[in-house]
């Protein structure tokens, strides 16, 4: 196996946007003939300023399709003191006036010392390479998981800031970050990892488990029955086939809490594939997914290589697509080429079309983080115009009327050229209703509704230590030989807080409200119905305060409502689902 053992700290990053959309569907299609160029810019600790320049090579990976090329100066320099080591920030744009104001929108990062000292501090906070371990093997109480997701993340796709990631490139345009560090991703998942899983746990093909080969343009699955054997696996494996394993984190602690922990700051559940290629060889055919993915590249290397979207249809598309002939021109030629080594990490957006295959000297082990799947504007209005109409139709007599005799010889595709004053006039009307309805619409109610969806989605939360000691799970009545030891009950001084941010979600029904909550939730994704507890009106405005107050603690006996043995029963109930933690262990 060969990696990159370099050392080095300097990171690369490549960031390719031709013919891409961005998320509020304003297409770069207009330039598409723009002449492409690549742009570097370059933060120097030394002189303390940003340059960026025009520059027709890339310096760390050849791109198959680079186009005319631009050779004009493009100069900038802003003033910035900067710690840390140098690092570069390359982007590849075709749009010249958009990449103006790329430039713009990264250099205003460092334009007064404020927002330059909160980037500092973010890169302060835990961007080296030991800090996933840190995160995974940190056993102590999380104070706001948001905050732990959102310095997570900034590590996974450092050295690229957040702002910088959400507005140049998240549903944009894939980016690479080659980060020249091996040791970048340890801690995370390895191939003993995945003989440990496969030989200590009941894995089956096909639900766990894909044995697959890509050869002369023929995708096959080599799927046996039943159980995986470990020994079997890797006969497979050393017969050329590729090894994918669906959500590796329902067996993988260090996942599992990876995973749980980012979908506190995506509000979307986050999963992941497994994927070991060997050596020389392809599991995939091209294809797009419906999904937001960050790829980790834990051991090997493996060249990748995107393609443009063919259409508008498939830009941010709701749904996966089936196999494309590379042979043929189906999906013509690269538009980014690069290879993925130890440490380094692409993203790409749903909808880029995508092929990967390893190296003839070493194999390849990466992991495909994902996100955001069926999570869009376009999923949360088919839960909001039926509850919309609903809602009008039982307040507003006027929707409720009949069709006039004469709406279908008016309506309808064989009279959408009428010029009749009578189609205008129902047109009007229909539209009147349609604003009306959309005026009253229950966007809140429509938005729980959506959440619980999402909170069954959720991977439990992966607890720590010192967490699992204030809560159910390592407290109460236990069997002590003879009796039981031990029972607890809260009480009215005991201080409780959410044992995450987005751990619930409060839904309200025709006669109660329902807790919608994922702490009990399977690690194999909706292996158990979904999880909830009906709640009396009593006890709503302590359930809003709780949530509200995330991360504070609070005393029971200070959470709105009359009567403090209606707070307490509200903390037991919550207590026992594991959905709030206690301020200290408790003790009988």
């Amino acid at each position: 196996m060969q990696v990159n053992s370099s050392g080095k700290t300097k990171s690369g990053i490549i960031n390719q946007s031709e013919n891409s959309k961005s998320a509020n569907g304003k297409s770069d299609v207009v330039t598409r003939n723009a002449s492409q160029c690549s742009i570097g810019m370059e933060i120097s600790r030394n002189k303390g300023s940003i340059a960026t320049h025009a520059n027709t090579k890339g310096n760390h990976i050849p791109l198959a399709s680079a186009g005319s090329t631009d050779k004009s100066l493009v100069k900038k320099k802003q003033t910035a003191k900067r710690s840390g080591k140098n690092r570069k920030l390359k982007l590849l744009l075709s749009d010249k006036e958009k990449l103006e104001e790329d430039l713009t929108a990264t250099s205003e990062i460092f334009d007064n010392q404020l927002n330059e000292t909160k980037l500092k501090g973010r890169k302060l906070k835990g961007i080296e390479d030991d800090s996933l371990i840190k995160i995974l093997k940190d056993e102590r109480k999380i104070d706001d998981s948001f905050e732990v997701a959102k310095q997570l993340f900034q590590w996974m796709i450092s050295p690229i800031p957040l702002d910088t990631f959400f507005s140049l490139i998240w549903e944009r345009k894939p980016i690479l970050a080659q980060r020249r560090s091996s040791n970048y991703h340890n801690g995370l998942f390895n191939c003993q990892d995945l003989d440990r899983i496969v030989r200590e746990n009941y894995i089956e093909y096909s639900v766990n488990l894909d044995v697959t080969t890509y050869e002369n343009g023929i995708r096959e699955t080599h799927n046996a029955e039943g159980r995986v054997l470990a020994s079997v696996m890797w006969d497979y494996y050393q017969n050329g086939c590729s090894i994918r394993m669906l959500n590796p984190q329902s067996y993988s602690k260090s996942l599992w809490r990876f995973c749980s922990l980012l979908q506190e700051y995506f509000g979307s559940f986050v999963g992941c594939n497994m994927y070991l290629t060997p050596p020389g060889t392809q599991g995939f055919a091209p294809h797009y997914d419906d999904i937001e993915a960050f790829v980790l590249q834990l051991e090997g290397k493996k060249k990748w290589r995107f393609y443009k979207p063919r259409n508008d249809m498939e830009v941010l598309p709701e749904y996966s697509s089936g196999m494309f002939n590379v042979d043929s021109d189906e999906i013509g030629k690269p538009s980014f080429e690069f290879v993925l080594e130890q440490g380094d990490f692409a993203y790409f957006p749903r909808g880029t079309i995508h092929q990967a295959q390893s190296l003839p000297d070493c194999h390849s082990l990466h992991i495909t983080v994902s996100t955001c799947q069926l999570h869009s504007f376009g999923k949360y209005f088919e839960k909001l115009l039926p509850m919309a109409i609903r809602s009008a139709f039982k307040n507003n007599i006027e929707i409720r009327k009949s069709l006039p005799p004469d709406f279908f010889t008016n309506i309808g595709e064989i009279h959408s050229n009428s010029t009749d004053p009578r189609r205008k006039q129902l047109i009007s009307k229909i539209k009147q209703f349609l604003k009306n309805i959309i005026d009253e619409a229950p966007f809140d109610e429509a938005a729980d509704q959506f959440a619980a969806n999402v909170i069954r989605d959720y991977l439990p939360p992966c607890c720590t230590e010192e967490e699992e000691k204030c809560m159910i799970f390592q407290t109460g009545g236990r069997w002590d030989g003879s009796h039981v030891v031990d029972c607890v009950r809260l009480n009215e001084n005991d201080r409780i807080k959410l044992v995450r941010r987005e751990v619930a979600r409060l839904v309200k029904g025709d006669a109660n409200y329902q807790l919608h909550f994922s702490t009990e939730n399977s690690k194999i994704y909706h292996g158990y119905q979904p999880q909830f507890v009906e709640l009396p009106n009593e006890m709503i405005d302590a359930v809003k305060y709780l949530i509200n107050s995330y991360p504070d603690y609070k005393r029971i006996g200070d959470l709105p409502g009359n009567g403090d043995d209606i707070k307490v029963d509200l903390a037991n109930v919550l207590y026992e689902k594991g959905i709030i933690m206690t301020q200290s262990p408790m003790r009988c």
